[in-house]
């Protein structure tokens, strides 16, 4: 009896959370802001409207080789530096454009002189395939870490996103973690995936009292500092 509770057990797994991903509005789901469906990228940025001289939504390696002169063009008062006025960015950005993170090497929210003069080879951080140039692939954020269902969490004891045998054998004890009133059933609101996590660095509360993290020593690229491209976690 328990090893066909397991075995139907498994089998909604793979239902339950194939579901939530591939249905619009599921946790993995493909909302715009106001809750409707997405309709292509945003639009750019001002980054991207000086460097991408042609328009065409990537960098090639001439407009590559022209971002300290293209940066330019947002220099409003002519001091040769960029701040986070000239460079419009939003009040509350949370984590930075993969462009803005590659040319901000110090993470002050600004380009100085220096870090225009350098933003040919800052840029090509981002260059994951070598080519020279930066594709829109490239160009995007990586997207935010799916949320396991709930039916994942209880049964994937070792969480390594698999089922091993052992794991699959005592599925059915597993489960009843999520049967918050006790009544041997899982009901639709005890099936719903948990919570997303407080806003923070990497999902994890803000400490409004901790101490600034230090860069490295030698810290002084995107690669340095943390990017680890498109679909893999970064930490501006």
């Amino acid at each position: 009896m328990k090893q066909a509770m397991a075995i139907a057990a498994v089998v909604a797994v793979g239902l339950a959370c194939g579901t939530a991903v591939a249905q619009p509005g599921g946790f993995g789901g493909g909302l715009g802001h106001g809750g409707g469906p997405m309709h292509g990228p945003p639009p750019p940025g001002a980054l991207m409207l000086a460097l991408d001289l042609d328009e065409d939504g990537e960098l090639s390696a001439e407009e590559i080789a022209e971002a300290p002169v293209s940066l330019l063009i947002l220099d409003e008062d002519g001091d040769g530096a960029l701040s986070g006025k000239e460079l419009k960015l939003p009040p509350k950005q949370g984590k930075p454009s993969p462009l803005m993170f590659a040319l901000d090497v110090d993470q002050d929210g600004e380009l100085s002189a220096e870090e225009i003069a350098a933003a040919a080879e800052s840029l090509l951080a981002l260059d994951q395939d070598d080519d020279g140039a930066l594709s829109r692939k490239e160009l995007m954020p990586p997207p935010p870490p799916a949320r396991p269902c709930a039916l994942m969490i209880a049964l994937d004891l070792d969480e390594d996103g698999e089922l091993s045998a052992e794991e699959i054998a005592v599925a059915a004890d597993s489960l009843l973690i999520l049967d918050q009133d006790g009544d041997g059933m899982l009901s639709k609101k005890e099936l719903m995936p948990p919570p997303p996590p407080p806003p923070g660095q990497d999902g994890e509360a803000v400490d409004q009292d901790a101490e600034p993290v230090s860069e490295p020593a030698g810290a002084s690229t995107a690669a340095d500092r943390g990017w680890r491209g498109f679909g893999r976690t970064w930490r501006p």
